[in-house]
C-alpha cells in the first residue's frame, strides 16, 4: 500500500570522530544577480538546472496544466525562455531536476498523483528531444486507478528524483514507495532497440536495516555501482547505501553508514557527490546538533567500511537550515550548496534560505561562509535545488518561491559570482 510516513524522534547514542566547525555567519564577497523570474512561465522549479552541450539551461517546474520543463538561452539582454515542452496532468515534477544526454536529449521525472484530475498515476520518466515540442513518456509506474495506491508487486510507484545516465544510455533511478515491501526501488530503464524501453527492478527496499523510501537521484562510480540515500530506514532517520553489480546478474545492496539523527544528522534527501579520492560528500534536511541539518563525508576505510565525519551542523540564523539538495564540488576541494530556509530576517517565517559555501581550514575542519541569504518575496525565497557551474565558474540555482509575480511568486533563476 502506498503511504508516506514521518520519523519517529532521534537517537542521542552516537559517538562519532568529526571535527565540527560551527556556524560563522559570514558574508562573502560575492555577487548576487536574479537573471529569470518564472511567475509567467509555472511555478516552484524543481531540482537542479542542467546545461546541454550548446550552453542552453533548462530547468523542471509545475504550471497550471501539469508537468513542463523550460530551456532557457544566455542572450545579449539577458536569459530567455526559448522553448518548453510540458504534459497534461495535475501531478508534479519530481525533485530532482532534468538530466541532458550529449546528444541534448533531455530525461525528467514525475511523481505520483491525479492525472488531469481524473485518474490517478504512479509517476513516470519522461523524454524530450530538441525540436519536439511534448514529452514522451519513456515508462509510467502502475497504480491503483481508484484509490492512488501503489500496486502490489515488485514494481516501484512515486519517483521523487530525477534519474541518471550511464555511457551506454542506459537510465537509473529510485522510487519513493513500491516494490516488493512498498517502501521504494532502483530501477534501471535499457533501451530495447525496438524503439522502447525496458524496466528492471535492481533492489526493493524492504525498510529496515536496508533503508526505506528513497528520494534522492544516484551518483554512479567508474565501476558501475550505484549510491543514494533513504528518507528513512536504518535507525529510523535514513541511510547511505550502495548497490554493486553481483556478477550473476543480479545487484547487492550495502548500507554504508544509517544515521542517528543526533548530532549526525537524519532525513537525507540529497544525492551524493564524489571527490577525486573517493570520499562522499552529502547533505541532511534534519538532525545534526541542533535539528536544522548537516553536511557530511563518508570515507572508505583501507580493508572494507566507511567512516562518516560530520563537516558541518547548520543552527538555523544565521547560517540556514534544512539542506536539501545536492551539493557542488569547487576548487581546493570546496562545497557549494542552498538551504531552503534559516538565513535570519523576518521575510519568511523560519528564514527564506541561503547559499552556502564550506572550505576546509589548516584545523582539520571546516569553514561556512554566506555567498548569499535570501530575505524578500522578489528577490527568490527557499531554494530547494543545488547550485550548477558554467564555464566561467558562475553558480546558477532556483528558489522554489518568491519573484515579483503571484501571491506567493513562482520562483526564480539565480546567477551568483564567487
Amino acid at each position: 500500500m502506498y503511504r508516506r510516513q514521518f520519523s519517529v524522534g532521534w537517537s542521542s547514542a552516537l559517538v562519532i570522530v568529526a571535527i565540527l566547525t560551527w556556524a560563522s555567519g559570514a558574508q562573502a564577497a560575492s555577487k548576487y544577480k536574479l537573471v529569470f523570474d518564472f511567475g509567467k512561465h509555472g511555478y516552484r522549479p524543481h531540482g537542479n538546472l542542467a546545461f546541454d552541450p550548446n550552453g542552453n539551461l533548462y530547468t523542471a517546474m509545475q504550471t497550471c496544466c501539469g508537468p513542463q520543463f523550460d530551456e532557457l538561452t544566455d542572450t545579449r539582454s539577458g536569459w530567455k525562455e526559448s522553448a518548453g515542452a510540458g504534459g497534461g496532468g495535475g501531478f508534479t515534477v519530481a525533485n530532482g531536476g532534468p538530466v541532458v544526454d550529449a546528444a541534448g536529449t533531455v530525461y525528467v521525472t514525475t511523481s505520483a498523483g491525479r492525472f488531469e484530475g481524473l485518474t490517478y498515476t504512479g509517476g513516470s520518466v519522461h523524454q524530450w528531444i530538441p525540436g519536439h515540442r511534448q514529452l514522451v513518456d519513456i515508462y509510467m509506474f502502475p497504480v491503483d486507478d481508484n484509490t492512488g495506491h501503489c500496486m502490489s508487486g515488485s514494481d516501484g510507484c512515486d519517483p521523487e528524483a530525477g534519474v541518471i545516465l550511464d555511457q551506454a544510455g542506459n537510465v537509473y533511478g529510485t522510487t519513493y514507495a513500491g516494490g516488493t515491501a512498498d517502501c521504494g526501488t532502483v530501477f534501471e530503464l535499457s533501451p530495447n532497440g525496438k524503439g522502447g524501453w525496458t524496466e528492471t527492478v535492481l533492489y526493493s527496499f524492504q525498510g529496515t536495516a536496508d533503508g526505506q523510501g528513497p528520494r534522492s537521484a544516484l551518483t554512479l562510480d567508474f565501476a558501475g555501482n550505484l549510491y543514494g540515500t533513504t528518507y528513512y530506514g536504518g535507525n529510523g532517520v535514513g541511510t547511505v547505501f550502495e548497490l554493486s553489480p553481483n556478477g550473476s546478474g543480479g545487484w547487492t545492496e550495502a548500507v554504508l553508514y544509517a544515521f542517528q539523527g543526533v548530532p549526525d544528522g537524519a532525513d537525507p534527501s540529497s544525492s551524493l557527490v564524489f571527490d577525486a579520492v573517493g570520499n562522499l560528500y552529502g547533505t541532511t534536511g534534519g538532525g545534526g546538533r541542533s535539528g536544522r541539518g548537516t553536511v557530511f563525508e563518508l570515507s572508505p576505510v583501507a580493508g572494507g567500511g566507511w567512516t562518516e565525519t560530520v563537516l558541518y551542523s547548520f543552527q538555523g540564523s544565521p547560517d540556514g537550515a534544512g539542506p536539501v539538495s545536492s551539493l557542488t564540488l569547487g576548487d581546493a576541494g570546496s562545497l557549494y550548496g542552498t538551504t531552503i530556509s534559516g538565513g535570519g530576517g523576518t521575510a519568511c517565517t523560519g528564514g527564506c534560505g541561503t547559499v552556502f559555501k564550506l572550505t576546509p581550514n589548516s584545523n582539520g575542519g571546516w569553514n561556512e561562509s554566506l555567498l548569499h541569504t535570501f530575505n524578500n518575496r522578489s528577490g527568490g525565497q527557499n531554494p530547494s535545488s543545488g547550485l550548477i557551474f558554467d564555464k566561467k565558474g558562475n553558480l546558477y540555482g532556483t528558489t522554489a518561491k518568491g519573484g515579483i509575480y503571484g501571491k506567493a511568486g513562482g520562483g526564480v533563476m539565480f546567477e551568483i559570482t564567487p
